[in-house]
């Protein structure tokens, strides 16, 4: 991994608005003229060989790697391996960039932002979600990121920001990675 190349992790439950928060972010830096790049851990599972398709059909005869290219010069590889990458490998396959916004991959050790849903709400706090501890292991939490208010965690000291405050989130990004 580069030296130059800044890392940022988002993690929540599903449907907390991580995706959209990421491509606010992406949006800004990219307007800033830094090269972003972006990964994003599927829980869930990943295909990007729908049915029927002609890298559905590569991938059912054993292929480990399909790489489909268009006429306006757009790529993507698809690999078939026995287990996740590790994100140092998935950064190699981003190419140069300058920040980088993780989804997922809570227990890695990069700073990362803690996203609570709807679910955590509570009239005076939001409550500590099962995966909070397995997210801070190693890592520099940048705050709790919230729908709505009250802006405060249950037994919890870290500064909480509303999600749709994308300048204070980029300003809190900017303090860590760009002031150093």
């Amino acid at each position: 991994m580069s030296e130059a190349l800044h890392v940022v992790s988002f993690v929540g439950y599903k449907h907390v608005g991580k995706t959209t928060l990421i491509a606010k972010l992406t949006a800004k830096y990219a307007s800033r003229g830094l090269r972003v790049g972006t990964v994003k851990h599927d829980f869930h599972g990943f295909s990007g060989s729908p049915k029927y398709t002609d890298t559905a059909t590569f991938a059912e005869a054993g292929a480990t790697s399909i790489v489909v290219a268009d006429q306006r010069g757009h790529y993507t590889v698809e690999r078939f391996d026995q287990q996740t990458p590790s994100l140092d490998h998935l950064f190699l396959l981003l190419g140069e960039m300058d920040i980088v916004f993780v989804e997922g991959f809570k227990r890695e050790s990069f700073p990362k932002w803690i996203i609570f849903g709807e679910e955590l709400h509570g009239e005076e706090a939001y409550e500590i979600p099962d995966y909070f501890h397995d997210a801070m292991h190693g890592s520099e939490i940048l705050g709790i990121i919230v729908p709505r208010p009250p802006l405060a965690v249950v037994n919890l000291d870290l500064p909480v920001y509303d999600r749709n405050n994308i300048d204070a989130i980029s300003f809190r990004i900017d303090q860590l990675l760009f002031t150093k």
